[in-house]
């Protein structure tokens, strides 16, 4: 018995799990949004902060650029972000760097 991908990643993006609706190119599609730890080097000094991520399955963004927007809700409010960096894991799912605007 093979293993059903694509049903995984059903299951793994639905809202009822984790998963929130973002607005890509006037379209809604699943996201798992995180705004989880970053820590960056600058000069010798370390700089710690959060770095929005959309974790979304690829086939949904297939066609995605460097500085296109999402619309994505945190905390009731409806969030502009541009992705700055796509990083496809090769199971299709992509995760989305992000940028606030």
């Amino acid at each position: 018995m093979g293993i059903d991908l694509v049903s995984d990643i059903d299951d793994f993006l639905d809202e009822d799990e984790f998963a929130v609706q973002i607005t890509y190119d006037s379209v809604q599609i699943p996201a798992i949004f995180d705004a989880g730890f970053q820590s960056v080097s600058v000069g010798g000094m370390e700089i710690e902060g959060q770095g929005p991520t959309a974790m979304v399955k690829s086939a949904d963004v297939d066609g995605i650029a460097h500085l296109d927007q999402l619309v994505i809700p945190v905390d009731g409010t409806q969030t502009k972000y541009k992705v700055v960096g796509i990083q496809p894991d090769g199971t299709g799912l992509t995760t989305l760097i992000l940028l606030a605007i």
